[in-house]
């Protein structure tokens, strides 16, 4: 732990003071194993520019998301990019999709973690009521299918609901927080065909028995990300948004890494 985070003992919460930052180094002429094309994919378009990453600890306190307070912001794409790109640094290389010592029950865990972030988050996110109508909220909604995965991997619904839940959750209260957070779940969504391959290679699993929310969209998948991309793109280019996005992505990352940490599932 105290060569994860910046201080040497656990933090308490998501504050990105807890947090120490990572250098993202361009890598895409080697990459050389599907696990990191795959966990790229699968973290949201969030890898999309190609990156391999390697860590680089650092005592910096400078971890507060980079403003975009200029004259004409960037694009709100490439704002989101920037400002998420360094905090896949560690985790990216810490997700046990791919790991030899992956077996049901530390996936099981797994699952249960996500729920544990996801539900929390996505009850916040919709009773925000910013969810634009266009991208249709009801059909982007994830934790019943992390429910149903976990029926299928023996928990009742009586377990399910004892199950620990995150209460250190970015905050969803503009529109440009609302786009920010959604830029990580709807980008999580991506990839998920080739996890849920490597599980059932793995463990047997499929999309009945507990492998669905890999995979959550199905076919799906692209259309619905190409939506989300087109509404970033017809959003002004305001500072205000802008800023308030990309703090809610990068505390979205941060939060979720924390979160899965402290439920000791990454390798």
């Amino acid at each position: 732990m105290s060569a994860y985070f910046a201080g040497s003992g656990r933090p308490s919460s998501c504050n990105p003071d807890s947090f120490s930052l990572w250098i993202v180094v361009f890598h895409r002429k080697r990459r050389k194993k599907l696990s990191d094309f795959a966990l790229n994919l699968y973290f949201g378009g969030l890898f999309s520019l190609g990156c391999v990453f390697c860590p680089l600890h650092t005592q910096e306190p400078s971890w507060m998301p980079a403003s975009f307070s200029s004259v004409t912001p960037p694009k709100l794409l490439d704002a989101l990019r920037a400002e998420t790109s360094q905090l896949h640094v560690r985790l990216e290389k810490r997700m046990p999709f791919f790991s030899s010592a992956l077996d049901r029950a530390h996936y099981l865990r797994l699952l249960q973690a996500y729920y544990g972030f996801y539900a929390p988050l996505e009850a916040i996110l919709h009773a925000s009521a910013l969810i634009p109508a266009e991208l249709i909220p009801i059909e982007r909604v994830k934790t019943p299918v992390l429910v149903e995965d976990l029926r299928a991997l023996g928990l009742s619904d009586h377990d399910i609901g004892q199950l620990p839940r995150c209460e250190q959750l970015p905050a969803v209260d503009s529109p440009g927080a609302c786009m920010g957070v959604m830029y990580v779940l709807e980008g999580a969504t991506l990839g998920g065909q080739v996890l849920r391959r490597e599980i059932n290679k793995r463990l047997g699993l499929d999309e009945q028995s507990g492998t669905a929310f890999l995979d959550v969209y199905g076919a799906r998948t692209g259309p619905r990300w190409k939506a989300f991309l087109d509404h970033l793109d017809e959003v002004p280019r305001e500072v205000a948004f802008t800023d308030a996005a990309a703090f809610a992505a990068h505390s979205t990352f941060a939060c979720f890494e924390h979160w899965l940490e402290g439920q000791e599932v990454l390798l």
